[in-house]
């Protein structure tokens, strides 16, 4: 291209006004054009006169809406929607909380128009507060209209989290004598906890002295005095031997691992006779800690009554602590007791009272053993075995159940079949 802005002799511009203006009015185009800070308009949209056609709605209902959209700059990139989506806006209920659509142009332009939109409401939709979205997201200066509605029908399902607080709690005294009864009561608030969930209640020597077995702690059941296992008032009764070494201790109550305020300690002290004293070792090398010969002695037992087993441990850490057992995510602890051998060397015997409310099914006993060698806390765990919590049943129902009939089990049900020799296909006989 080329400018011919007026020349004379020797092709020299002539000086004059117009050619100056010319000469600035087109440099300030070309420049204008190719400059990276040329002024870009930002796109902008404004939301109004949202109607609705109701603010509630059920499963199967439409939901209709209509607004008016002033904008500029807009383009194909820029999404006008209308969407529902439940207040709380949750992550995993699929399409049951959550739709959307594209509104129609019913008047005007998309500079300046009057859109229309329909929703409507799948039968399965989960019902709740929720919020409907109108207009363009990724826009601001209101250009996305907010209005709250509410849709009947089934809540969207929660995870269930266990809760407990204990609201009150007392002790008979604070000082006691080997041989007395120490008597804690508390009152506990609780919600959607398993089922057939107890609280705990243990007394622990607060320095844990290493080798005074069942005379320096123990743990009982605490019993529902009042109310129920959401709201109700607990007893735990700990009968102290009169061998029970004297000292400081710790009183543990509540439900472990449980949201809320749901486990306590209460500091007494007993007189009596003193704990054997036992140094710690600076260190133990190649510490080792070996649990062998694991049986559980109940195979079947019914809710209320107790699960038993017996093990073997072997370790080379002077500061071992009596063993105790659980009923995996069921029960608390329960500590063993030594029948043979000696302290790091010899045989034990567990015993878990099964709640009265425990569900019928297969269960594992499990044994942990802690020591403190080495200045650190080391910890083994097996499992003794499993067994079956198998529903009550009367003399007379059972006689007449198992007459001519044979018991058999599958993936922890127990079943009779009778005038049968074998059991069918998956079962085996017991």
């Amino acid at each position: 291209m080329r400018f011919d802005f007026g020349t004379s002799n020797g092709g020299k511009m002539k000086n004059s006004p117009i050619s100056k203006v010319l000469i600035l009015a087109i440099t300030s185009l070309v420049l204008g054009t190719i400059s990276p800070y040329s002024a870009i308009a930002a796109p902008t949209a404004k939301i109004s006169e949202v109607t609705v056609n109701k603010k509630s709605f059920a499963p199967g209902e439409k939901i209709v809406v209509t607004f008016s959209v002033t904008s500029s700059e807009l383009n194909s990139s820029h999404v006008n929607q209308v969407s529902i989506a439940e207040e709380s806006e949750p992550d995993d209920c699929d399409e049951r909380c959550y739709l959307s659509t594209k509104p129609k142009l019913v008047s005007g332009n998309i500079s300046s128009g009057f859109w229309q939109a329909e929703l409507t409401i799948p039968k399965n939709f989960y019902g709740g507060n929720y919020r409907l979205y109108v207009g363009y997201i990724k826009l601001s200066n209101g250009s996305l209209s907010v209005t709250p509605i509410t849709i009947s029908g089934n809540p969207i399902p929660r995870p269930v989290i266990p809760t407990a607080n204990i609201t009150s709690f007392k002790i008979n005294k604070d000082t006691f004598v080997s041989g007395e009864k120490v008597i804690l009561d508390f009152q506990a608030k609780t919600q959607d906890l398993p089922v057939g969930s107890i609280p705990m209640a243990q007394i622990t020597n607060e320095n844990e002295s290493d080798d005074c077995e069942n005379y320096c702690s123990m743990s009982v059941k605490p019993v529902l005095l009042k109310g129920s296992i959401q709201d109700g008032a607990w007893r735990a009764t700990f009968a102290l031997s009169k061998s029970f070494y004297g000292g400081s201790y710790k009183v543990y109550f509540g439900f472990v691992k449980i949201r809320g305020e749901s486990f306590k300690s209460l500091r007494i002290e007993v007189d009596g006779p003193p704990a054997p004293f036992k140094p710690l070792e600076a260190f133990v090398d190649d510490l080792y800690y070996e649990i062998t010969e694991m049986k559980v002695n109940t195979v079947q037992v019914s809710p209320g009554g107790t699960v038993s087993g017996t093990f073997k441990l072997d370790t080379n850490d002077p500061t071992v602590r009596s063993p105790q057992c659980i009923v995996m995510d069921a029960t608390g602890w329960s500590d063993s007791v030594r029948f043979s051998g000696e302290y790091m060397s010899g045989s034990w015997k567990c015993s878990v009272s099964i709640p009265s409310k425990m569900p019928i099914g297969k269960y594992t006993l499990h044994v942990a053993v802690v020591g403190l060698a080495n200045n650190e806390k080391n910890e083994t765990h097996e499992d003794l075995g499993e067994f079956n919590v198998i529903a009550k049943s009367s003399s007379n129902s059972l006689k007449s159940t198992t007459s001519g009939s044979i018991l058999c089990s599958k993936s922890g049900t127990f079943k009779y079949f009778p005038k049968v020799k074998t059991c069918p296909d998956g079962w085996v006989r017991k």
